[in-house]
């Protein structure tokens, strides 16, 4: 029983973690513009998720899975800054809006994984 849900909690971090570096590498950006070396570029405004410029920051997100228990994040030092903000930086979230716009497919795949559970 509780080994589907557990498989589903991992599924669902795999999904997540896909969306997350999506957001980063692939995101709209309405922010403004500069040149890097000769490479022209526009930055992730306040609010947006931010917009990858080494690599680093996608290159972290990584999943954790243990039983009954998943998560999605990053070791990099700036992530939490970038999510949350600071008292001198406005937020770029993007790990609380990729869970927001997945809820109903999270909520979908764990009722589904409870229901087998009791078949």
């Amino acid at each position: 029983m509780t080994q589907d849900i557990d498989r589903t909690l991992l599924e669902i971090a795999i999904i997540i973690e896909g969306v997350v570096k999506k957001k980063i590498s692939r995101g709209a950006r309405s922010g403004l513009g500069y040149v890097r070396g000769r490479k022209r570029a526009v930055r992730s405004a306040p609010g947006e998720p931010p917009k990858s410029d080494t690599g680093r920051l996608v290159g972290s997100i990584r999943h954790e899975h243990d039983f009954l228990s998943a998560s999605v994040g990053s070791d990099v030092n700036y992530a939490g800054y970038l999510e949350l903000g600071t008292s001198k930086m406005a937020n770029r979230p993007y790990l609380v809006p990729s869970l927001e716009e997945n809820n109903n497919l999270i909520e979908r795949m764990i009722m589904d994984a409870i229901q087998r559970a009791f078949e």
